[in-house]
């Protein structure tokens, strides 16, 4: 009887009481202290964009960095992707597209072709050709060629936000306040698919699956439409809008909130969604290697090393008698802390199931 007193306290005091351990992310900080505008894995590497301080990689899980700004002259890129080979590419909103070959210690201007340098997104479609979108003057863009030339597939007279390419080679472009877009016969027939009045966009594949993040909610590609998958937010926070999306298996996702709402986890294709975390920030991009989740946010890298696919807390007091904690609420507590203190229960035991 005493080890279930004993545990009622510590539940007591972690679970109602204690809030010096109110997360599971941590900052990283052995960056410069500002926005991270975003980050990518690729090759075992992190690299990212910190806003107005230059752009980063990291080959260690982030224990050191490398400065791989060079001789770039804006330290402001939006968008940056690496492709298997170790190269890498970066877009401007206004300056265009730059290229730092793998082991070079020099960007190069890469915008042949490149009419609009207003980019927003950029890239990797099929076969490792590139993709790029520009707003306010429009036009999507492709280079097969890594990005020695490029040539423009319409949309022209569209804000575009973001594109993908799907396996299937179907090219998908999302344009602020008129909807999605597809072309099947690279740009030379664009087709509308909804979602208009929506003014930000990110999309994301993974897992035969197609989805996109907007400042209406989640939505998830249908047979030829867009469904709505994010309405089953935790109501007490009535998140709408979201920044950025990781797909992580079949029906498994991560998202990033707008309006420092933090990190969303489905496992079951947006049927029912969670909270992971205390952490209330813009997330403005999200990636994994290994067990860590990395985050970019407006105040710089975050990530957790817990495990975003186990669902129950299960704590064993007895030899015969366990005690099921609800995930959802218990998430934000420290894991880690709450296991040196069931340490002082005979035969307790913390497990993440």
């Amino acid at each position: 009887m005493k080890y279930y007193y004993s545990f009622c306290i510590l539940i007591c005091c972690f679970f109602g009481f204690n809030t010096a351990f109110a997360d599971i992310w941590r900052k990283v900080d052995n960056l410069p202290n500002a926005k991270a505008e975003c980050l990518i894995v690729a090759n075992n590497t992190v690299y990212c964009i910190i806003y107005g301080k230059g752009i980063y990689s990291s080959s260690d899980s982030m224990k050191t960095w490398k400065n791989l700004t060079y001789n770039l002259k804006s330290k402001y890129p939006h968008k940056i992707i690496c492709d298997d080979k170790g190269n890498i590419f970066i877009a401007y909103n206004g300056n265009g597209v730059f290229k730092l070959d793998n082991n070079a210690e020099s960007w190069t201007e890469a915008n042949s072709g490149i009419s609009n340098k207003r980019l927003l997104d950029l890239r990797f479609g099929n076969n490792y050709d590139l993709l790029a979108c520009g707003w306010f003057e429009g036009n999507v863009y492709i280079s097969k060629d890594k990005a020695a030339n490029w040539s423009s597939i319409g949309l022209a007279e569209k804000d575009v936000i973001s594109v993908i390419q799907s396996k299937s080679g179907t090219i998908y472009a999302a344009a602020q306040n008129t909807g999605v877009f597809k072309t099947t016969d690279n740009g030379k027939n664009w087709s509308e698919m909804g979602l208009r009045q929506i003014d930000y966009f990110s999309f994301a594949e993974g897992f035969g699956s197609l989805y996109i993040a907007t400042s209406g909610g989640i939505y998830k590609l249908g047979s030829d439409s867009w469904d709505i998958i994010s309405n089953n937010m935790p109501p007490d926070l009535n998140i709408k809008s979201f920044s950025s999306l990781k797909i992580f298996g079949t029906g498994k996702i991560l998202a990033g909130a707008n309006y420092n709402n933090g990190v969303f986890r489905s496992l079951d294709n947006g049927n029912s969604w969670s909270k992971i975390g205390a952490l209330n920030l813009t997330v403005n991009s999200i990636d994994r290697i290994g067990s860590l989740t990395i985050i970019a946010t407006d105040s710089g890298i975050y990530y957790t090393d817990y495990s975003i696919e186990k669902k129950k807390i299960i704590v064993d007091c007895f030899p015969k008698d366990t005690i099921t904690l609800d995930w959802n609420k218990s998430v934000k507590y420290d894991i880690s802390v709450l296991n040196e203190a069931f340490k002082s229960l005979d035969g307790a035991k913390l497990d993440i199931i």
